[in-house]
């Protein structure tokens, strides 16, 4: 996704979605959303990255 891994950028999305993805367990409209837009912004790059387990 980022040609330079920007450590402190990757932190604060990774805090943000921990945030989203507890909100959205409140709310069903909120986390259909954030499923969207995790699979499409972040699934990609945690697999160029080498997965979830890795």
């Amino acid at each position: 996704m980022l040609p330079d891994l920007n450590w402190g950028r990757i932190l604060t999305l990774y805090t943000f979605q921990q945030q989203m993805v507890t909100k959205s367990n409140y709310d069903p409209e909120f986390s259909e959303f954030t499923a969207i837009w995790l699979k499409q912004n972040v699934t990609p790059w945690v697999e160029a990255n080498g997965g979830s387990e890795g």
